[in-house]
């Protein structure tokens, strides 16, 4: 595992691997990690990003901040991505949930099956990741301050 916020996981995967080397890439950084990443891709290799936790860093107002986000993913050019066999996609799960509820409610069922059976376990935050209700705020400001690693859970 490479830690994005403590090494250059384009240069480490280079170093292992080579250039374009990886045929699929996740991204729910978004910015410099969406470009380092696009750029790893082998030809004919898929990126999917379904997050912008860079986005929350925010800094000089909502219109600033857009334009930051904006342009931090660089310019995605439809036919050269199609040159080259690469292909991308999106997903805001927050639409999905929105204008699609079922389709929702069965992946989540999916997930939380695979949970139960245990095919998949999730990465718990190394500060213990629960908070009473009493420490909500405390839990909420680590998590939009990017200060936890994993999932993070209230209990009541």
């Amino acid at each position: 595992m490479i830690n994005y916020n403590t090494h250059d996981f384009k240069k480490e995967i280079e170093a292992r691997h080579g250039k374009k080397s990886i045929m699929v890439a996740f991204d729910a950084v978004g910015g410099k990690n969406f470009r380092h990443s696009l750029a790893l891709l082998s030809p004919a290799g898929s990126m999917f990003a379904y997050g912008a936790a860079e986005s929350t860093e925010s800094r000089g107002g909502e219109l600033l901040n857009g334009l930051k986000i904006l342009f931090g993913y660089g310019v995605i050019s439809p036919p050269l991505m199609m040159l080259n066999g690469k292909s991308f996609s999106g997903v805001n799960m927050l639409r999905v949930a929105d204008y699609q509820p079922l389709l929702f409610k069965e992946i989540l069922g999916g997930v939380v099956a695979l949970f139960e059976k245990g095919l998949i376990t999730p990465l718990v935050d190394k500060n213990g990741g629960e908070f009473p209700l009493s420490e909500l705020a405390k839990a909420h400001d680590l998590l939009e301050h990017r200060k936890t690693v994993g999932k993070i859970a209230i209990t009541l």
